[in-house]
């Protein structure tokens, strides 16, 4: 298992890098109310099922910068390119599928694309807003994760949980360094795909409270953020259902 899987944004900094080819006139229209639900959940992530957005908006951006230089766009619904498991996951596909598929859909996709391809921006007038209200939000995650109370009193028990469960380490005052122990043991290239699995599922189990407790507050202060940005959101919400994307 690569460390790529636990590393917030890495996907995101592979497809900004170089210049984006931005298409020359905006796409004019209203937002269809579940793409903009699905751009919205990108934009705000929240730890949960509603990650699932998230990945498909994300999945459907590097599909049309891999067309760009030429390759076979990754399926939407691929589950394997996960963003951020320690700030927002999706516990039920965790428990279900592990910390990352077997299969890399997305490395499968990069793969195809020509060698002379400087970049994989997907050419969207309003993706680079989009990130950076990504980035904006995810900063304001750590302030809820780092001076939540409620939060707060769910770390202990989390980090006690998993040693209890797997025997690996996990701190109290941050009980999501067990991915970074996950990441150690894994790279030793002795774990089995059962003790990846039970790894994974004693993360879902243990770590459901102190998720819930993150998402509680999130969504609290979601609404804020999609009130002051609302226009970037519908605007980005029509450009890529014009590209093609289908909730």
């Amino acid at each position: 298992m690569g460390s790529r899987r636990f590393v917030p944004m890495l996907a995101v900094a592979l497809l900004v890098a170089g210049c984006t080819e931005a298409p020359a006139e905006e796409v004019e229209g209203d937002a269809d109310p579940q793409v903009l639900q699905d751009v919205i959940s990108t934009a705000f992530m929240v730890p949960g099922p509603d990650m699932a957005r998230s990945r498909r908006v994300n999945a459907f951006s590097l599909g049309l910068g891999i067309t760009k230089c030429g390759g076979e766009p990754p399926p939407l619904d691929m589950t394997d390119d996960r963003i951020a498991q320690d700030m927002f996951p999706d516990l039920a596909l965790i428990r279900r599928e592990g910390f990352g598929g077997e299969v890399n859909h997305r490395d499968l996709a990069i793969e195809t694309i020509r060698s002379d391809c400087p970049d994989l921006t997907p050419g969207l007038i309003y993706y680079a807003d989009i990130r950076n209200l990504e980035y904006e939000w995810t900063l304001r995650a750590q302030e809820v994760r780092d001076g939540s109370e409620a939060v707060a009193q769910t770390k202990e028990p989390a980090a006690e949980c998993l040693r209890d469960r797997t025997g690996l380490e996990a701190e109290d005052a941050d009980p999501t360094t067990f991915l970074r122990s996950t990441t150690y043991e894994m790279s030793k290239g002795t774990t089995s795909r059962e003790e990846e699995m039970a790894y994974a599922e004693a993360y879902a189990d243990c770590m459901t409270d102190y998720f819930d407790a993150m998402a509680s507050e999130l969504m609290e202060r979601r609404p804020e953020y999609v009130e002051r940005n609302r226009e970037v959101l519908e605007r980005f919400a029509v450009e890529i259902s014009a590209a093609g994307y289908v909730p």
